[in-house]
């Protein structure tokens, strides 16, 4: 492990190679607590200069989805690049390509569906490369302020399509990566082993939906935080969605690697996160591009991984901004 941020470029030589930064977006270049797409000024200011004096590609690589993205590129930076849904899709040059190892099954999207329609669940919000798509019971209509309450207000220049579940269509369950759904105490084992994030979720929807055991092993569940604090206490939300093992962050770097163009021995890939371990692992990159480096700032990540090639420990604005400083002087 590299101890200062001289030594990382001492050792790793910007001059006269590509340089590609994957930066993850929440809580790395983006600073939740100040907006949904607050970038430090100076940060951005330092980004545009890299990229247009020194041809560096700033690609996030993030687990946004295209509506989560699209808000990024409206409110923060124009960008033509991007990872999305931690790998289910790449953006190379504006133009989008789908992983299908992403994508949920459709015989798991449709009991899924079918309990929205028979009420068992108000809703499911479903994403995919459509965008996203809300599927409602009408009984759901009294709260639907939870619709797409998963993310900030200000993401959404207007709200994705809310349909009736009876209008839901076999290819809208195509190219879907992501399911979110809020679950009810009603439903007391999903909801408590969500909530306490027990791994027995899984096993819990699939007991309530009626799928599989042996269908559910390529899937990962989560307790997905919301914003709507009148239901705070009434829902939380699940997000189903396949195992880093099928699809991550390392793949969808793999991926758009291959769609650049670019030739990796003659570039300088620098992965930039916040989290080392647990269910988001930034780390992850490597299994799939051996050569990136991997830089973690903030507190979030744990010391002593070694596959971390630098930690940042201070403020994530004020770290980021020292590393990219150091990036811009040494490309000069």
């Amino acid at each position: 492990m590299i101890n200062s941020v001289a030594d990382f470029f001492r050792q790793n030589k910007p001059k006269s190679k590509q340089v590609i930064l994957s930066l993850d977006l929440d809580n790395t270049l983006i600073i939740r607590d100040k907006g949904g797409n607050y970038i430090n000024p100076k940060v951005k200011s330092l980004l545009i200069k890299l990229m247009d004096r020194y041809g560096v590609v700033v690609v996030p690589n993030t687990g946004r989805e295209l509506v989560g993205f699209a808000a990024f590129q409206r409110q923060a930076l124009p960008l033509k690049n991007g990872i999305l849904g931690s790998g289910s899709l790449v953006i190379r040059n504006n133009r989008k390509y789908f992983n299908k190892r992403s994508q949920i099954s459709k015989k798991i999207l449709v009991l899924l569906c079918s309990l929205v329609q028979k009420g068992r669940l108000p809703f499911i919000d479903l994403s995919g490369m459509f965008g996203r798509k809300i599927f409602y019971h009408p009984g759901a209509l009294p709260i639907k302020g939870l619709f797409f309450s998963q993310n900030p207000k200000e993401w959404f220049l207007k709200l994705p399509p809310t349909l009736p579940i009876k209008k839901y269509k076999g290819e809208d369950l195509d190219t879907v990566f992501r399911a979110e759904f809020p679950v009810s105490p009603e439903h007391r084992d999903l909801f408590g082993n969500l909530f306490d994030k027990k791994s027995q979720a899984l096993f819990s929807l699939g007991s309530l939906a009626g799928i599989k055991t042996e269908d559910l092993n390529d899937y990962s569940i989560k307790n997905k935080l919301f914003f709507n604090e009148k239901y705070i206490k009434n829902y939380v939300f699940a997000r189903l969605e396949k195992k880093t093992n099928f699809i991550n962050k390392g793949i969808g770097l793999k991926n758009w690697l291959n769609k650049s163009g670019l030739t990796r021995k003659a570039s300088l890939i620098i992965h930039v996160g916040d989290k080392d371990s647990g269910l988001i692992d930034d780390t992850i990159i490597k299994e799939s591009v051996p050569e990136a480096k991997i830089v973690m700032v903030g507190q979030r990540s744990q010391l002593g991984n070694p596959q971390v090639d630098l930690y940042l420990r201070g403020p994530v604005e004020d770290e980021l901004l020292i590393f990219l400083k150091s990036l811009h002087d040494n490309l000069k």
